[in-house]
């Protein structure tokens, strides 16, 4: 397969995202642990991402970086009927590796929903930008702020 000129972004947009999936994945699946495998919690964090993504053929790394966006574009787009109306996107799980779908919401800046979509347009409230709580110097701000755009994000049925 010839070299994409893409390549280094992928890779570096999966050196970024399969850890940080990971994290937010863990928990769903610590009821399927299996003893070296990916899923068993009682190796570090590195060795479970170096685990997962070995495991994963590339077309697999593929669509944990490629996603579905949530909303209609009128002579555009229409989005695969999983992704949920309004939102980010939406990315495929992958069962066979035991790693669930998940759905994206713009969640920088606080939680959006999208305009484009026919689904009920939900009032969000904008925060801070990072940039801006980072500049505080207060890491509780932060978490706080992470914590409340987390709240939030639940009570959307987001990941």
């Amino acid at each position: 397969m010839p070299h994409s000129p893409y390549r280094a972004v992928i890779s570096a947009c999966l050196i970024v995202l399969i850890p940080a999936c990971l994290i937010v994945l863990i928990p769903a699946c610590a009821s399927a642990q299996t003893a070296g495998s990916w899923r068993d919690t009682q190796l570090s964090p590195d060795v479970r991402a170096d685990l997962v993504v070995k495991a994963m053929t590339q077309d697999e790394k593929f669509r944990l970086v490629f996603g579905q966006f949530g909303s209609v574009q009128a002579g555009k787009f229409n989005p695969v009927p999983e992704a949920r109306m309004g939102s980010a996107g939406y990315l495929p799980g992958i069962p066979r590796l035991g790693i669930p779908p998940q759905w994206i919401t713009d969640a920088g800046l606080g939680v959006a929903t999208q305009r484009d979509s026919p689904a009920p347009y939900y009032e969000r409230t904008a925060l801070p930008a990072g940039i801006a709580t980072a500049a505080t110097w207060n890491p509780d701000l932060a978490r706080k702020g992470g914590a409340w755009k987390g709240d939030r994000l639940s009570a959307g049925g987001d990941s």
